[in-house]
């Protein structure tokens, strides 16, 4: 893919995080900027090594309770966050220490206070951006959000059905339940245990 510069209103938009849980809401609308800056063929960021293409790697930590059954069991849920705060994943192929680094810091970083560590999820970035919604739609972008000490990082995206997912009509809950199931599916579980 080529990279270009999102223009400086979307730009602001990005730096923008209050509230936190609408950050995805607000990054879907970029989609709609008249510079195409949601079409995944822009850089997020001045400190980007370059777009997110579709055969790039990524992994995302999973925590307890967040992305978990009641039983502690990871299911679909582990990609709400694509849906309110942005689901935050590392782009291995630019990351310093590679999976090893990713796996250290979803266990001792992200998944603490409060939250247990229940692995680390590897898919490419071609995984969501393969889901779609009903209509044929798209139901995520991967774009590239890179900041100056986390340049391996990029957010998937959800483009429609923000938020809680309980204050939904029930079509757009089952929408989205598919869409997170679809996704889910093609996330892979990396084995800790050698």
């Amino acid at each position: 893919m080529k990279t270009a510069k999102i223009c400086d209103s979307c730009k602001t938009v990005l730096r923008s995080r209050d509230p936190i849980n609408e950050f995805a809401k607000r990054i879907a609308t970029l989609a709609f900027c008249g510079s195409d800056c949601g079409n995944e063929t822009q850089s997020a960021s001045d400190f980007s090594p370059g777009v997110v293409e579709s055969d790039e790697e990524l992994a995302s930590c999973v925590c307890h309770p967040n992305h978990t059954d009641k039983d502690g069991e990871v299911v679909y849920k582990a990609s709400d966050f694509a849906f309110t705060h942005g689901m935050s994943v590392t782009r291995l192929s630019h990351k310093d220490g590679g999976l090893e680094s990713v796996i250290s810091f979803c266990r001792d970083t992200f998944c603490k206070p409060g939250r247990d560590y229940r692995g680390t999820y590897v898919f490419k970035a071609s995984a969501p951006r393969g889901v779609f919604w009903r209509d044929g739609t798209r139901a995520f972008m991967v774009l590239d959000t890179a900041g100056k000490s986390l340049i391996a990082h990029a957010d998937v995206i959800a483009t429609r059905y923000h938020g809680d997912l309980a204050r939904l009509a029930s079509t757009e809950k089952l929408d989205r339940l598919k869409a997170q199931i679809s996704f889910f599916r093609k996330m892979k579980p990396v084995d800790e245990s050698a």
